[in-house]
């Protein structure tokens, strides 16, 4: 069976997901997904809110977005009780080696689901039940996050360097924070999963190909404005 897998990394809104696409079935088919197609995978349940730009919108990790599964949540201005959208999905399609057109056309689960969360093996395609759990999560960061923790690491370097105490003065009790620590910057690219080694971009402080917050590591923004976006930016 062909499947297809994309992996969104948004981050200039501040969230990610990840995304298995089915060949057939799903909301578009009009039935539900089989095993077979979702690898046993419970349908996804978790949502983020995006609260920017004083918007408020709703997010779900299945592929659909901007509702509750019952309300509109697309609310604009923000607080204002004013919706301007119900709700939307990812509508994606391609051709596979034998030409056959795949498409995954999520619409409102009531007759299926064509997404599901987590990696697939770059093998046979395939994904256990425990990976689409744990990856049935958003994992938002934001610009000034990250860049708060290169300031306290970057302020460790200049005091191993010049015997200062820049990072302890400037950063009082700083912890590096989970967002930074859980980014799935990698995948297991080890049997049995055989996951992509590289899932989302990330700054490879020192080049080692690791993503390692406490040597530096950090989600790839471009805090200079002088670089692309890259998959793995060596810094």
């Amino acid at each position: 069976m062909k499947k297809l897998n994309i992996l969104i990394a948004l981050l200039c809104s501040g969230t990610m997901a990840f995304a298995h696409i089915g060949d057939k079935g799903g909301s578009r088919g009009g039935s539900k997904p089989n095993g077979s197609l979702a690898a046993n995978c419970s349908p996804a349940t978790s949502s983020t809110e995006l609260d920017i730009n004083n918007t408020r919108a709703l997010i779900q990790t299945g592929g659909d977005m901007w509702w509750d599964f019952t309300r509109a949540q697309y609310e604009i201005p923000k607080n204002s009780g004013h919706t301007a959208l119900f709700a939307g999905s990812l509508w994606l399609g391609g051709r596979d080696i034998s030409g056959q057109l795949k498409v995954a056309a999520q619409m409102f689960r009531a007759s299926g689901q064509d997404f599901w969360t987590g990696p697939l093996s770059l093998i046979d395609a395939e994904i256990d039940p425990a990976t689409c759990v744990e990856y049935d999560r958003h994992f938002p960061t934001t610009r000034a996050e990250v860049a708060e923790f290169v300031g306290w690491f970057e302020a460790g370097i200049d005091d191993a360097a010049n015997g200062t105490s820049k990072q302890a003065d400037q950063y009082p009790g700083y912890s590096i924070p989970a967002n930074i620590l859980d980014y799935p910057a990698k995948g297991r690219a080890f049997p049995p999963y055989n996951e992509a080694d590289d899932l989302a971009p990330f700054v490879d402080r020192n080049g080692d190909g690791d993503y390692d917050p406490t040597q530096g590591d950090y989600p790839a923004y471009d805090l200079n404005n002088s670089s692309d976006c890259k998959e793995r930016i060596v810094n």
